[in-house]
């Protein structure tokens, strides 16, 4: 009866070691900062969207953004800020467990 508990407890470890591995390097981030070009200032506020999905940020007091879980592909993020032009940033490659830095002026 215990070497049956024993082998039943090991292969659901297995099981469970398996599935995981599945899950795991299916998502990556982006991060990065928004200044003013002219004086090189960071911008607060700054709305950072990853266009086709529901996923963005908004830049800190420090101008900058993470957006996390973000789904393994290429994306084109778009930042909006009033009384800027917006800005788009093409081909952004997302890779799974990785940071993706944007930086934009």
């Amino acid at each position: 009866m215990r070497i049956k508990r024993i082998k039943t407890l090991a292969i659901a470890l297995i099981l469970i070691t398996i599935s995981t591995m599945g899950i795991a390097g299916t998502k990556g981030k982006i991060f990065g900062t928004a200044i003013e070009k002219s004086t090189g200032d960071p911008l607060i506020g700054v709305n950072v969207v990853i266009e086709s999905t529901d996923l963005g940020g908004v830049t800190d007091q420090d101008g900058r953004y993470l957006i996390m879980n973000v789904p393994v592909s290429v994306y084109s993020l778009q930042f909006s800020f009033i009384g800027y032009r917006v800005v788009t940033v093409k081909n952004v490659q997302v890779i799974q467990d990785m940071t993706t830095e944007i930086n934009v002026e």
